[in-house]
């Protein structure tokens, strides 16, 4: 009986070893196996915000301002998001998040036949909490890809009191999804429902199969009942502060962010 007991340890001991190894040897398989088990790896959330395209519909200008919504129908988002730094897990303060996202037809401003629109388009520059929250509009569907909201991180950058905001560095360029249950009930209703876009769904999306799952807000409704009555979101995102995409030049009269570095691929 002492002997099949040290047997037993000894083999238990064996295991656990050769699992810390493979660990080590493949970090990534690490992580994987953390995130898919629900244990907080990076800075004590899941992974790293993945880099994803900008997609097509970027602009060199935005606004610096909380409600992106202007004359725009759609179900009220009040979207809250925080970044925090991988290089320090700390809350980034003073950097600035850009948003773009499409109607409820699917039309992106500067994109729908008038070159100056520029709804559910805005940046903001984040608190001490690392923190902004924008008052917009839960996105509309259009072919090809799932409900999403396109974001920016810009950093290093100087805010000045004329609402213009220069010098910084694109850090990061992601997408934000939604649960497809979610989206469903938003998309059932008006004026979502008058849009004629074929619905594309999260597993058939190219983008949200690079990681989309860590990157879908947590939402709630704001009153029980109707999505019609708005919603509010929030989402941790893990950025580099160190990283180099371009510079960043955002105005908040002319809105002119420029000199970025574009489309990521």
């Amino acid at each position: 009986m002492m002997f099949s007991f040290f047997a037993t340890v000894t083999t238990l001991v064996l295991v656990l070893l050769t699992f810390t190894s493979i660990c080590m040897a493949h970090p990534e398989d690490a992580n994987t196996t953390t995130a898919r088990f629900g244990k907080r790896s990076v800075c004590g959330y899941p992974i790293l915000a993945p880099e994803v395209t900008g997609g097509p519909y970027p602009w060199n200008t935005t606004l610096l301002r909380r409600n992106v919504t202007e004359t725009q129908l759609g179900v009220p988002f009040s979207l809250t998001i925080q970044i925090v730094d991988i290089n320090t897990c700390s809350n980034l303060s003073n950097a600035a998040v850009e948003i773009w996202s499409a109607n409820y037809l699917g039309s992106y401003s500067h994109y729908d036949g008038d070159s100056n629109s520029t709804f559910l388009r805005g940046i903001l520059s984040t608190d001490n909490s690392g923190a902004v929250t924008f008052d917009t509009l839960y996105p509309g569907s259009y072919s090809g890809r799932t409900v999403h909201i396109h974001l920016r991180v810009h950093y290093e950058g100087y805010l000045y009191l004329n609402n213009t905001y220069t010098g910084g560095r694109i850090v990061h360029t992601g997408q934000l999804f939604f649960n497809d249950s979610l989206s469903d009930q938003v998309l059932a209703v008006y004026p979502y429902s008058s849009s004629s876009a074929t619905r594309t769904y999260n597993s058939a999306d190219n983008i949200y199969s690079d990681n989309g799952q860590f990157m879908i807000p947590t939402v709630r409704l704001v009153n029980s009942g109707s999505v019609s009555q708005g919603l509010i979101g929030n989402i941790v995102l893990v950025v580099n502060s160190s990283a180099t995409a371009g510079d960043t030049n955002v105005s908040g009269g002319s809105g002119n962010i420029g000199g970025g570095g574009g489309n990521r691929p």
